[in-house]
């Protein structure tokens, strides 16, 4: 058997010539092919908990949920109390950003101003019971941390039945009118 002749083409490129003449690119080299190594110790299989945004065709979730003994029985309570007292989550009142014990004491200091509040609104006005009640309130809504929009909201009220709103004053100048007149007959009389 003749020798292959390989021919550099450049830019790295090299072909060979066939026994019919033609010239061909040069075959890859042969692939080595290794075994691959398992470690089971290092890769065993995981009870691995399922994605919530992109369950498998064999829905996963359910399947894990049936898994977990009482889980069904859980799920049928809190859904039934939920009509009953509303979202589960956070209590109705209890602002984003805040612990339950960083809000009581935040709850307790603001209780204490609106006191001192109300105790210097009742030397200015006169309230009856249902009145009051409702400036109580509006002062804790305003005193405890909520959302500016709510503050906001709270402060209208108390400004509202506290301060009677400003109203437009027209003036009429009755006086500089007069004092026009009274010219107009000194200038008259002294014709």
């Amino acid at each position: 058997m003749d020798k292959i002749k390989i021919i550099h083409i450049g830019d790295g490129r090299y072909v060979h010539k066939t026994e019919e003449g033609v010239f061909e690119p040069l075959p890859p080299p042969p692939r080595k092919n290794k075994p691959y190594k398992h470690n089971k110790e290092r890769w065993a299989p995981i009870e691995k908990v399922p994605s919530c945004s992109k369950p498998n065709k064999k829905n996963e979730k359910a399947l894990y949920k049936e898994s977990i003994p009482g889980y069904a029985e859980l799920l049928l309570f809190m859904h039934s109390i939920k009509s009953k007292y509303g979202f589960i989550g956070r209590k109705v009142g209890h602002p984003w950003g805040y612990r339950e014990g960083k809000l009581a004491e935040l709850q307790k200091e603001a209780a204490k101003q609106v006191q001192k509040d109300m105790e210097n609104i009742k030397k200015k006005l006169e309230l009856d019971e249902v009145a009051e009640e409702a400036m109580v309130g509006a002062l804790t809504v305003l005193r405890n941390p909520n959302s500016q929009q709510t503050k906001l909201t709270a402060a209208k009220l108390l400004l509202e039945f506290s301060k009677t709103k400003p109203v437009a004053k027209s003036e009429v100048s009755v006086n500089a009118a007069e004092a026009w007149l009274a010219s107009l007959e000194d200038d008259n009389s002294k014709d």
